[in-house]
């Protein structure tokens, strides 16, 4: 079977169970248990031919951000199968991204690990046989079948670059607003900004004017994008460093000072950043 409708990330929604039709006489069916588990059974005609269990994997999206810059670019199998028995994991890099035990349902004879119905399972079942996963040796692929799974991959390699994009744009967020806070105390100190050599610094004395600015133009309304709205602070900022409007097609950077403190108010995961053209 393949695995992707079950694989799910740390994170997932509250305890429910649901049942999804697939094509033909197929199905599956999820409940989600609140320690972060998750079972998935697979069914044709009805019976159960394969039953997976995604154990709760709580990312560290720091870590997660190294293996990123040191060239991590996709998302990786480990796999263990023994008899009737098998564990996934996965990899982003050398992070573990994921853990999945699945059995193959068709060959499990044990009571306590074989239900006789479908409800059975949902309502008293979520047995799978230990094993020490610290101590199993990992062969490379998805299964002995299946080399790789590109569907299931691209899959948790999107979640994961939304969610390094999230953590990037609060974390700038976060530094942009402990700069701002920085350059307040040197226009309180009455000490000269270091970037765009102003006493008080040309962002401290414009910022309120800026929120005003935008109050006015996008108080009303939330669907203007905080894009849309950092390019007016920074026409704006334009006109009051250069003293006045600039020549058609000449183009220049301002302080970094302004930069941070414009992000800060209007943030996004990601920034364009200054252009020469």
């Amino acid at each position: 079977m393949d695995a992707t409708q079950s694989h799910t990330e740390a994170g997932t929604t509250p305890p429910r169970v649901g049942t999804v039709a697939v094509e033909g006489p197929n199905k599956w069916v999820t409940k989600k248990y609140s320690d972060g588990r998750t079972l998935t059974m697979s069914l044709v005609d009805g019976e159960i031919v394969d039953k997976h269990l995604t154990c709760k994997v709580t990312w560290d999206l720091e870590a997660m951000k190294n293996e990123q810059e040191k060239g991590a670019d996709g998302v990786s199998f480990k796999f263990w199968e023994k008899r009737w028995l098998a564990v996934l994991k996965s990899f982003y890099g050398t992070y573990l991204v994921g853990l999945m035990f699945t059995l193959d349902y068709t060959k499990v004879t044990h009571p306590n690990i074989k239900c006789e119905t479908v409800q059975d399972e949902l309502e008293y079942d979520i047995d799978f046989p230990t094993v020490d996963v610290g101590k199993l040796t990992m062969e490379d692929g998805y299964s002995s079948e299946q080399k790789d799974n590109p569907k299931l991959g691209s899959i948790m390699h999107r979640r994961i670059v939304e969610a390094l994009l999230k953590f990037e744009g609060e974390k700038q967020s976060e530094d942009g607003a402990e700069f701002v806070g920085r350059k307040r105390k040197a226009e309180e100190d009455g000490i000269q900004c270091d970037v765009c050599g102003e006493t008080p610094c040309v962002w401290s004395s414009e910022r309120d004017t800026v929120i005003a600015k935008d109050e006015m133009e996008h108080g009303h309304t939330f669907s203007v994008a905080n894009s849309t709205r950092r390019k007016i602070a920074y026409r704006h900022m334009f006109i009051v460093t250069n003293g006045g409007y600039g020549q058609k097609g000449v183009r220049k950077r301002l302080p970094e000072c302004v930069e941070k403190g414009v992000r800060a108010l209007f943030p996004d995961a990601v920034h364009m950043g200054f252009k020469e053209e």
